[in-house]
């Protein structure tokens, strides 16, 4: 967002800041209770790409899949294969229950030249999977760079391609590499992304503008 900004107004540059998104980290803990064995894909943006969540289902009939969304992201006419379950506008204490109870979430999104939808799609769900320990393979987004470290926090794969899904989500089968990812997430958002860090850097920027705004203008 920040480089097409100055793109199109160059003359912004050095005065444009980015604060990221921010999560409340005391109220979304790290769930370590045992997980059922579903994959979760959730969020109602239409930038989400459930078309690959669907051919992934396919490819692995043996795992039941649970996805979250509306009506405008899967229509009741798409084939939806029998190890999916498809939930519309839940509540958000399902929601949450969702992100608590799962074993893996796929964050798949359409690339960043689709033309529909939220250009930061899965934002929320992205900091929210991390922040209670939810491991995430996700489509790769411009916007991802500025919140984790693929291989490290979570797994990446290119966009509309259900077969390296499918081989992302087999590395998690190791329980010693899945449990590294979970704790780096965790630990990432409790350092970079929390409300507090959120409001410390908003309460930053809005001090320097004011401070600016009240000092004498120089005569010339």
């Amino acid at each position: 967002q920040k480089d097409f900004l100055l793109k199109k107004m160059p003359e912004l540059m050095g005065r444009v800041h980015i604060v990221p998104l921010g999560i409340d980290t005391a109220f979304f803990q790290l769930h370590t209770t045992p997980r059922q064995s579903y994959i979760l894909a959730a969020g109602r943006d239409n930038g989400r790409d459930y078309q690959t969540v669907l051919k992934v289902a396919a490819l692995l009939p043996e795992q039941e899949f649970h996805i979250v969304c509306s009506p405008r992201n899967l229509s009741t006419e798409s084939s939806i294969p029998p190890n999916v379950r498809v939930f519309y506008d839940v509540a958000l204490s399902e929601w949450n229950k969702k992100f608590e109870e799962a074993k893996l979430l796929l964050l798949i999104t359409h690339p960043d030249t689709f033309g529909d939808g939220a250009d930061c799609s899965g934002q929320i769900a992205l900091l929210h999977a991390m922040a209670v320990g939810l491991p995430i393979v996700a489509t790769h987004k411009a916007y991802l760079a500025d919140y984790v470290t693929p291989n490290k926090e979570i797994l990446v794969c290119p966009p509309h391609d259900a077969d390296s899904v499918v081989r992302q989500m087999i590395r998690l089968e190791d329980a010693t590499y899945r449990q590294a990812l979970v704790q780096a997430a965790r630990e990432r958002v409790e350092r970079s992304f929390s409300t507090h860090h959120m409001a410390e850097k908003l309460a930053c920027i809005f001090t320097t503008l004011c401070q600016n705004s009240n000092e004498t203008p120089v005569s010339r």
